[in-house]
Parts: structure tokens; C-alpha cells; sequence
């Protein structure tokens, strides 16, 4: 093997016996494929593997054979050498790795061009919250006092003057502490 290019057995994925024979095909690694031919002077390829759907080239113990991973099959594959196996496995799995900076390079910048950015994490320096479900929430009023133990900002519940008279679906929050002018004011049933 030289740079990706040589002689390599491959085992027959046909289901039938005879043809899944050991085959002698000739392997040309170039581009994001490895493609093999019945002989060095084909123009065509027999068959073509993308390195895309590579998972991994590993030698089978520490012999000549190597299995090919990709997403759909697996190919037995057999080099003249332990030596020319390894070989074949760190140029395939090198290229592959190649091949898939390349993409991710080129999709960063297609992203980057139509202004997608990749999400980052948001760091808060608030302290954070007991975690409630949205109906004990609105069941308890939205108080930042009994939320946040370190907060000293003011309470700004509901008056409690006619609760008892009010539905379920009439116990919302109270305006937030963004409001502080609304102090008091419920702003779903307005009452004061």
C-alpha cells in the first residue's frame, strides 16, 4: 500500500457462498471515497465507499484482516500484511477524520454566512430559584422574597381581601418586581 492506493482483498456481501469469496480488487483512496476496481486500469469503479459514512477501519487482531464500519454494512477486508493492515486502517481513519473537519468547517461557515450561531450556554450569577411547577406558582402568587432567600426586594402579592371569592383560574401572579409603580396591583384581575 502507498497513500491510500493497492491491492486489497475484500470479502463478497452477497448472501451467496461462491460469490462471497475472497476478491481481489484494486483500492484507490481519493476525495472523500474509497473506491475499488477489477484491476489498476479500470476508469470506473466497481464499487465506492464514502468516508462520510465511515465509522471506523480496525485491524482484526493482529492480523492481515481489517473491517471497514460504515452506517450501513461492514466490509471484511484482507491486506497482504499485519503491517499493510494498520497501515490501511490510519490512512482510512485519517482521511476519514480529515473529511469530516472539512464538512464541519464548511457547514460553521454556511452557518456563519446565513447567521446561525451555534448556542451558548447562558452563565447567571442569580442565585437559583427552588424549582416550583407553574401552578404552585400562580396558587402562591409570585413573591421574589420567599423565591430567592438572598433577594431583599420587595414582595408585591395580591390583596387577599377577596381571594377567597375568586376562581382558580382569577389566582395569577402579581405584577413583577420591573413594575414597582404596580405595587399591589393584580394585573389579571385588577383588583388593588
Amino acid at each position: 500500500m502507498s497513500g491510500g492506493i493497492g491491492w486489497i482483498q475484500k470479502k463478497g456481501n452477497s448472501g451467496i457462498s461462491l460469490i462471497d469469496a475472497w476478491q481481489r480488487r484494486w483500492f484507490h483512496l481519493k476525495g472523500g471515497s474509497l473506491c475499488y476496481y477489477l484491476d489498476q486500469l479500470e476508469l470506473h469503479p466497481k464499487g465506492r465507499i464514502d468516508l462520510k459514512d465511515v465509522r471506523a477501519a480496525n485491524v482484526v487482531r493482529q492480523t492481515e484482516y481489517f473491517d471497514l464500519e460504515t452506517m450501513t454494512r461492514t466490509y471484511h477486508l484482507r491486506a497482504e500484511t499485519w503491517d499493510e493492515a494498520k497501515a490501511w486502517c490510519s490512512t482510512i481513519n485519517l482521511a476519514k477524520w480529515e473529511c469530516d473537519q472539512s464538512r464541519r468547517s464548511k457547514d460553521a461557515e454556511a452557518n456563519h454566512q446565513i447567521g446561525i450561531t451555534q448556542p451558548q450556554p447562558q452563565q447567571t450569577n442569580a442565585p437559583s430559584a427552588p424549582q416550583q411547577s407553574p401552578q404552585q406558582q400562580y396558587s402562591q402568587g409570585y413573591n421574589p422574597s420567599t423565591q430567592y432567600e438572598s433577594s431583599n426586594q420587595p414582595s408585591y402579592e395580591s390583596s387577599n381581601q377577596s381571594q377567597e371569592n375568586t376562581s382558580q383560574w382569577e389566582q395569577q401572579p402579581s405584577a413583577p418586581s420591573l413594575y414597582p409603580d404596580l405595587a399591589g396591583y393584580n394585573i389579571y384581575n385588577n383588583n388593588k
